[in-house]
């Protein structure tokens, strides 16, 4: 069976190639920004943190970067590369960059995972008025994942107010903002999980598909499976919404894309299998 032989019912065209250049792209600019807002973050509370820690806190940077891999990986074998390319050498090759993803994948889980219980171990804030602590290595929380030392200019605005205390990360913060804190982070954790189902059960379709020829895809219980997990990606991107994290949205939009681009691929592949089981009409 050749994925690129027949006709393509979903994605042959050269607009959805420039498309998928647009997309890829800018999830590879989201990488980095990823990057750059984390990086933010340890420079933050680096101190307090140890290095399988400080790892952990890269999460979404490298979350992002393992998919962005994973995906590229996905296009080549649903769409780019016909059946009689598939070497030996060139599938152990894709097979273990693959694996490489999935460990990359889990553990920015298990980091986001981690994240979620520094929200859970917080404490009522007991000392001083804030202000009276300036120069000392406190941080205060402006949003979620936005932190700043503080200083004599804006421990103002936690000056006679009820605090809390994230001791992981020498933190300090109102406790409405650490609700929402809790809740972002359980979001990403429910994100990331959500993903992780999404791409086994994409697993499972291809070796049906490549190994039994058999268009699993197509099926119920695929179908049922993936609407319930994207439903849950989109109840995700609408929490983001609300708390109006613009990085995390668009993040969110361009992997629902990004899948949605490579469902197409797997129901043209298995488009070409329902064609190739039908039986060939003699002329008369």
């Amino acid at each position: 069976m050749t994925k690129t032989a027949g006709p393509q019912y979903y994605t042959n065209n050269h607009f959805m190639s420039a498309l998928k250049i647009f997309v890829y792209g800018a999830l590879a600019i989201n990488a980095y920004l990823f990057f750059a807002e984390e990086s933010q973050v340890i420079n933050v509370a680096g101190g307090n943190l140890d290095l399988a820690e400080l790892i952990t806190f890269m999460s979404a940077t490298t979350d992002t970067v393992a998919w962005l891999v994973l995906v590229i990986i996905f296009e080549l074998e649903t769409s780019l590369i016909e059946d009689h390319h598939f070497t030996p050498a060139l599938s152990r090759s894709l097979e273990v960059l693959r694996g490489l993803c999935y460990l990359a994948i889990l553990y920015a889980l298990y980091g986001y995972i981690s994240k979620f219980t520094t929200w859970i171990n917080i404490s009522d804030y007991i000392g001083p008025d804030i202000c009276a602590r300036v120069g000392e290595q406190i941080n205060i929380m402006l949003a979620y994942e936005e932190y700043v030392p503080l200083t004599a200019t804006n421990c103002e605005q936690f000056s006679g107010v009820e605090l809390v205390w994230l001791e992981k990360l020498q933190l300090v913060t109102t406790p409405d903002m650490a609700t929402d804190g809790f809740r972002l982070a359980f979001i990403d954790v429910l994100n990331a999980s959500t993903w992780v189902i999404v791409v086994v059960l994409i697993e499972v379709e291809m070796a049906m598909q490549s190994r039994k020829n058999i268009d699993f895809a197509k099926s119920s219980t695929s179908k049922i499976s993936k609407a319930i997990l994207y439903l849950t990606l989109f109840f995700c991107l609408l929490v983001w919404y609300i708390y109006g994290d613009l990085l995390d949205i668009w993040d969110a939009f361009l992997w629902l894309f990004a899948f949605f681009i490579i469902e197409l691929n797997i129901l043209d592949w298995a488009t070409e299998i329902e064609e190739e089981k039908r039986p060939s009409v003699s002329p008369a």
